[in-house]
């Protein structure tokens, strides 16, 4: 079994959070099975952040991340589906609550 710590843009977050959303699309780079553990952390593009990044190391990026503080998880991951409908290289999976709790960032869980 792996956990996986995974980003997740704003609006799929706000789904996954509030239970509208109960699964994943993403690239599976990361070998995923059923019975691993995933926790999503909300994140957003920042300008601001890509010019503190480009000031402090003079390198261009054109994409910076700053997290929200926001997780969700964990789930447990139900199915795994690479088939003859999901593209290749890619999976969807399930993901069970483990807790029905999401942590806003505030004080510890």
């Amino acid at each position: 079994m792996k956990i996986h710590d995974l980003k997740s843009a704003p609006l799929p977050f706000m789904h996954v959070r509030d239970g509208r959303k109960r699964f994943e699309v993403r690239k599976n780079d990361r070998d995923y099975h059923q019975g691993d553990l995933v926790v999503l952390r909300e994140f957003v593009a920042s300008q601001n952040a890509e010019a503190r990044f480009r000031a402090a190391t003079g390198i261009c990026r054109p994409v910076v991340l700053d997290y929200t503080g926001s997780v969700a998880g964990p789930f447990r991951i139900g199915y795994v589906e690479k088939g003859e409908f999901v593209p290749d290289g890619y999976c969807v999976f399930e993901l069970i609550p483990m807790v029905e709790t999401c942590w806003d960032g505030g004080d510890e869980p």
